[in-house]
């Protein structure tokens, strides 16, 4: 990625998302807006995003499209999730996506990506891809089920800058979504990393609340979860139709 990438720096905002929504027309492709605390932190299913003052790193990269087909929105999930693992594993970490964005180390939640899209005529307009990474908490009390940081994993004595680790991370996507991928590599590659690929675990359909044993073999080009049972049916999930189960006994505490 060539050039500096103009980055936004606020003491504390509502949300990085909402602040970029409020003045998209304003920013440039690729600006990057963040906090050193938020008050209504977004993440997926409608949580929260809970992040001790000036520990984490909380930002929104807007990104502008004159001419990418909306059915190929998922593109950018793909390339910020990418985007991100590039980074942790340049710290010598190995990172998964938890399906479809979250950021894993080992059964460990690490980061968190909410994607807004905008739609006009058939075109992605604009994304907001919002990032909540865990850099330098190494607390979290019950607000967060598995969390883990980047000190945690590295260095539990060590806080890393966030100016200087902010940089960093959006360097490395910024040369996802640069990339543009028209081989359907990235798919692939997407699909490599992806949290529990190829194996056997227990999930939860949420609308009607069954559990089952399932095998993620990978997802359609349109971004939805593919599914094998254990009755060798493959089946179809949409953002928020699946859960994960994750037992505490998979992770150390």
């Amino acid at each position: 990625m060539k050039g500096k990438i103009a980055i936004k720096w606020f003491d504390i905002l509502d949300s990085t998302n909402n602040e970029a929504a409020r003045h998209l027309e304003t920013y440039d492709n690729m600006s990057v807006i963040a906090a050193r605390s938020q008050t209504s932190g977004k993440g997926q299913r409608g949580n929260s995003w809970y992040s001790e003052y000036g520990k984490n790193l909380m930002f929104s990269m807007v990104f502008k499209f004159p001419s990418l087909p909306a059915g190929e929105q998922f593109f950018v999930s793909r390339a910020v999730a990418l985007g991100v693992t590039d980074y942790v594993q340049g710290h010598g970490i190995q990172a998964k996506i938890k399906w479809p964005n979250d950021i894993y180390v080992g059964d460990r939640k690490i980061c968190g990506i909410l994607i807004e899209n905008s739609i006009r005529g058939g075109i992605l307009h604009s994304s907001i891809a919002g990032v909540g990474f865990n850099l330098n908490q190494r607390e979290w009390g019950d607000k967060a089920p598995n969390p883990t940081s980047l000190a945690l994993e590295l260095n539990p004595g060590h806080d890393f800058a966030p100016d200087t680790e902010l940089e960093n991370i959006v360097s490395r996507i910024a040369s996802r979504i640069t990339g543009m991928d028209v081989s359907g590599k990235m798919k692939e590659e997407y699909e490599n990393k992806m949290y529990r690929i190829n194996e056997t675990h227990r999930y939860k359909e949420t609308s009607s609340g069954t559990i089952f044993d399932g095998t993620i073999t990978g997802t359609t080009e349109k971004g939805t979860l593919l599914v094998k049972t254990s009755e060798g049916t493959v089946k179809e999930f949409a953002f928020k139709e699946i859960g994960y189960i994750i037992y505490p006994q998979n992770y150390p505490k």
